[in-house]
């Protein structure tokens, strides 16, 4: 045992020589303080810079997704307008004679027809979670997106409508709403957007036309960077809408509400974006102007 040490103490010498031959002397307790104080000096610099340049970034492009955000809610009218224009050519086929007019005229401060559930007819358009319930007024989406992905959600009910004579009429609804979204970024970005809305499709000799649609964005959220952001909220929206009613031609008045989102991931992080959004539509009321 007593020839051990020195063996050990000349091989741990000899290992330092080498190292410090292929690698230059060792550092002092000291010299390794100042040395890692000197990363870490560097190491808050790059960061402070990093978020400089991150700030610098948003001044530049504030201006461009303020715009983005105003389009969103209209650049995406086209890509389910199909999808709703497709639900609508879905239901059953209803001649008009088969619809019952409002029974009164059309006289100015009137209200024409006032409906509560049951709807006529609902349609979702998802791959995730959603359902539309005519029979109880309510519709609902819940979706997700963690790594690479975008996908959009919508759900959606109506209310057939054919007045007795010409004029202008107010479609008029208050839809009460209830959500929850979150979006975390870590070093990629996430989008998350939702809304809820309204629109009408005529019908005059079989043929559908879209004639209004109105939305309204209740969040329009992105992250980036190391962002982490969520909201909830338990509110209502009221809806009056004019538009002008024919005789002989009957109205679908709808409600909808949905949600898009979009992740990504690759070397070194992710994002992810996630949103739950029901709505309730107690009553739907035409009135005249």
């Amino acid at each position: 045992m007593q020839n051990e040490l020195p063996v050990n103490r000349l091989d741990a010498r000899k290992a330092r020589e080498i190292l410090e031959a292929l690698h230059g002397p060792a550092l002092s307790e000291k010299e390794s303080a100042l040395a890692t104080e000197a990363m870490d000096a560097k190491f808050r610099a790059e960061v402070a810079r990093q978020l400089t340049l991150r700030r610098e970034e948003q001044k530049l492009t504030r201006p461009l997704l303020e715009h983005m955000a105003r389009l969103a809610p209209y650049e995406l009218t086209e890509k389910v307008k199909a999808e709703r224009e497709a639900f609508l050519h879905r239901l059953p086929h209803r001649e008009l004679s088969a619809l019952q007019p409002s029974e009164s005229a059309i006289l100015i401060g009137s209200l024409i027809a006032l409906f509560a559930p049951p709807y006529d007819a609902g349609a979702t358009a998802s791959n995730q979670e959603a359902w539309a319930k005519p029979n109880i007024g309510e519709i609902h989406v819940r979706a997700q997106e963690i790594g690479s992905g975008s996908s959009a959600h919508t759900a959606q009910i109506g209310k057939w409508f054919r007045p007795i004579a010409d004029g202008l009429v107010r479609f008029r609804t208050n839809v009460q709403y209830w959500y929850d979204w979150w979006s975390s970024a870590s070093f990629y970005t996430a989008h998350n957007h939702g809304f809820i809305g309204v629109f009408i499709f005529e019908n005059t000799n079989g043929r559908n036309i879209l004639i209004r649609d109105e939305r309204r964005l209740l969040w329009n959220d992105g992250v980036g960077w190391l962002d982490s952001h969520h909201d909830s909220a338990d509110s209502w929206q009221l809806f009056d809408i004019p538009f002008g009613a024919k005789r002989g031609s009957a109205y679908f008045l709808g409600v909808w509400c949905g949600c898009w989102m979009d992740a990504d991931d690759g070397f070194g992080g992710f994002s992810a974006a996630s949103a739950d959004l029901t709505c309730r539509v107690p009553l739907i009321a035409v009135k005249t102007q």
